[in-house]
């Protein structure tokens, strides 16, 4: 029989360890219910430091919003379950509307603290406030650390550019020599794997900034993102046309000169006067004598615009690349 060994993720590591710290720091300051400060480290900690912070800034808006609240209702409707149940009745959708919803749970917790105590006073607002700022507290200093995919994601394009321009020069041969394009279509699907895997971790890398808002990697992966899929677009619009040689020549050769040239910091300008060189060769051709003909020209000069469209995703690309590097 075969066992799978239990994996500690980082992030699992993280909550153990702050969940008994808050608890630790909670009672060494004799706080009440010292327990409910891991129950917030354990429900603050997230997979990011901008989701951790935004977490812990709204459950601490929602706690003065929860507090307010539970001064007016507990005066008027003294320490009774029913009290907890017209606070809910209130808290939940003013949460809703301010935005604050992830603080409903744990805001809610600490608002029972009021009925076991049978009392509410600036002592006990004051502990409430102590628990959720230790949990928050250490949820942010926990996550100050986050692995660094700097060197993945700069891996990770460099087998995407390999990879494209090797799809691009094996689709000059197959057009030179009429061979089937199914082999290129799979592998584009290949590509775009590669390209989804790398835009989550790209986002992370960004919300695990506070300081730096540096969406490079988002920006770069969506948009090869948008031009595999065109590629693919083309291999199988190419697979439905039949023409002669000398009307593949143009797009041959600008394939040819992206299988040579595609890079991060190329921005598609010379292909872009290529194409435009094709274009008004297009143009000049002597016009179809067959329907059939006709139809192929047609899909050639489709597969000239999402070319056109390929390239000029980089070229706005790089047109809209300020200050962010790699």
């Amino acid at each position: 029989m075969n066992y799978n060994p239990i994996k500690i993720g980082q992030r699992t590591l993280k909550t153990a360890i702050c969940a008994v710290l808050a608890i630790i720091i909670a009672e060494f300051f004799h706080l009440e219910y010292a327990i409910s400060a891991g129950i917030i480290a354990v429900l603050s900690i997230t997979n990011t430091q901008k989701s951790t912070f935004r977490l812990g800034f709204m459950r601490v808006l929602g706690l003065i919003i929860a507090t307010l609240l539970a001064f007016i209702v507990l005066n008027l409707f003294q320490f009774t379950p029913l009290s907890f149940g017209i606070f809910l009745l209130l808290f939940i959708p003013i949460s809703v509307a301010t935005k604050t919803s992830e603080g409903i749970v744990v805001n809610s917790v600490l608002f029972t603290h009021y009925l076991l105590a049978k009392e509410i006073n600036f002592s006990l607002v004051g502990n409430e406030f102590s628990l959720m700022f230790i949990g928050v507290g250490l949820a942010l200093l926990a996550n100050i650390y986050m692995p660094n995919n700097e060197k993945l994601l700069q891996n990770n394009i460099h087998i995407l550019e390999k990879e494209f321009k090797n799809i691009s020069a094996h689709l000059v041969i197959c057009l030179n020599q009429k061979q089937n394009l199914k082999a290129l279509v799979k592998q584009c699907d290949t590509l775009l794997e590669l390209i989804e895997t790398s835009s989550k971790i790209a986002r992370e890398k960004s919300e695990n900034n506070l300081l730096r808002n540096n969406t490079f990697y988002q920006r770069y992966f969506d948009m090869r993102h948008i031009q595999i899929t065109l590629l693919k677009d083309i291999i199988v619009k190419l697979q439905d046309i039949d023409v002669d040689k000398k009307h593949l020549a143009e797009v041959s050769n600008i394939f040819e000169t992206l299988s040579l040239t595609y890079a991060t910091d190329n921005d598609g300008s010379d292909l872009l006067r290529k194409i435009d060189r094709a274009y008004l060769n297009y143009r000049k051709m002597e016009l179809p004598q067959t329907r059939e003909e006709f139809e192929n020209r047609a899909g050639l000069f489709q597969v000239l615009q999402l070319l056109e469209l390929l390239i000029q995703e980089k070229n706005t690309f790089a047109l809209s690349q300020v200050g962010d590097t790699y």
